[in-house]
């Protein structure tokens, strides 16, 4: 019996990088904040951040945080 491959999860679709900031943004820091602590400038964090949420669809920063929270709780 064959099954169906499982669809990608959502977060799959970012870049390592996006991942990172994404990761460090929807946990509470400040672009600012995740600039400093992986090094990069703070337009940097916001660029990867935009295209994160193009990516997933997401609207709004809290849409963000949202789809975020789902895709780890699968996962978990």
């Amino acid at each position: 019996v064959r099954r169906a491959a499982a669809a990608p999860a959502p977060l799959d679709r970012l870049s390592p990088r996006e991942r990172e900031v994404v990761a460090l943004v929807t946990g509470g820091m400040s672009n600012k904040e995740a600039a400093r602590a992986l090094g990069i400038g703070q337009r940097t964090v916001e660029t990867h951040r935009a295209a994160a949420m193009a990516k997933l669809g997401a609207g709004s920063f809290a849409e963000l945080v949202r789809l975020v929270a789902e895709a780890t709780s699968r996962n978990a």
